[in-house]
Formats: C-alpha cells, structure tokens, sequence
C-alpha cells in the first residue's frame, strides 16, 4: 500500500502525483507546536487544513495524533509519499522512519518554489553565489521584463545605481530653528499630560 502525507503548507490543488491509494493531511507538530508560533498562524494552518479537507477522500490527523499515526502507517505501508517539506528536521525524522520500518520513503519536487534542486544545482555548478547572474538568468528565463532578443527592458538589468543618490535634505523652517536652539540652551521644557519632565523621567 502507499500513502501519501500532506503537511499544512502542502494544500496544492493538484496532488496527482502523489498517486496514493490513501491520503493523510496532518496537523504535524513542526508547523504547531516545535516553535512558539504566532496563535493567529496556528488559526490560519487550522482553518485552512479544515477548508482543503472538506468534500477530499483523505484521513485528516490531528495535532495530538499526528506523531503516532505517522508512526503507525510506516508500519503499515509499502511505500510513503510526499512533497519535499524542504525542512532538514521534518525530513530527518522521516527518513529515520523510513529506515527503521524498511518502508520506502518518496520526496517528489514541492510546487512552493519556481525553480527545482536540479536547476540551481547546475546553474551554481558554473556561476558563482552572486545575486545579479542568478537574477539575469532568472528574468531570461521566465521571460519578465526583457525583450525578442532577451536584453533588459530599459536598457540595463540593474538601476541599483538610481538607489545610492542622496536623500533630499529637508529644509526647517524658521520655527523649527528657534525651537532647537530653545532645547539647547535649556529652555522651557515641553510637558505632556501624563508625562513628567525629561530630568525626572529620562526614559
């Protein structure tokens, strides 16, 4: 039997190539409770899980569940399936799994991002960690903002250079000035209401 595993961030529409007999969509630990998450990133997990879950033949595992069920069905299946979780920990321990209960352990490549561990491998195979290469071949690639014969609409790949102007200087007024030089002499300290006077409450 194969079993396909789906964690909170995998609600793909398409999971064709899962090609399970049976589904579980599980509130695992790491995406709950390994981390002190924010409660509204729980709630949105939760209620999204139950929305993608309604009207699907699958098995859906909650969080006090979900270690032991994950256990029990590497005992029980042949062959486990799921999209790279693309987290070193979760991975680990499925593996770990994995060999233990001599099941077969499938990743198959996550749709969460537009390039493939294949594709950057051989890319950095011969360019070097640099941003601009990377994001050259990127725009070529995908075809954003370049032209028939693949050169940079605008002219140039990069208007970094318009970034590094200096800020405008902003000019005070009269007002301004007469109220700086007060402060600097020790003049008449503004009071809030509610506030006491900065040389009695420096903070």
């Amino acid at each position: 039997m194969k079993v396909a595993l789906q964690m909170p961030n995998q609600l793909f529409e398409d999971t064709s190539r899962l090609e399970a007999d049976k589904t579980l969509l599980v509130e695992h630990p790491r995406y709950f409770s390994d981390f002190d998450y924010h409660a509204k990133k729980l709630v949105l997990h939760r209620a999204s899980m139950k929305a993608y879950a309604k009207g699907r033949d699958l098995e859906y595992v909650e969080h006090s569940e979900a270690g032991s069920r994950i256990r029990e069905v590497f005992k029980e299946a042949d062959e486990i399936a799921l999209f790279d979780p693309v987290d070193h920990k979760l991975g680990g321990e499925l593996e770990e799994l994995s060999e233990e209960h001599d099941t077969r352990l499938e990743l198959l490549q996550t749709p969460l991002f537009v390039n493939s561990m294949e594709w950057n491998r051989e890319f950095f195979e011969n360019h070097r960690y640099k941003q601009a290469p990377f994001y050259q071949e990127m725009r070529k690639r995908l075809d954003i903002m370049v032209d028939e014969d693949g050169k940079p609409e605008g002219g140039k790949w990069s208007f970094d250079s318009d970034n590094r102007k200096e800020a405008a200087r902003r000019r005070r007024d009269s007002g301004g000035r007469d109220l700086q030089q007060r402060v600097r002499r020790g003049g008449p300290q503004v009071r809030t209401r509610g506030v006491q006077p900065h040389e009695r409450n420096p903070g």
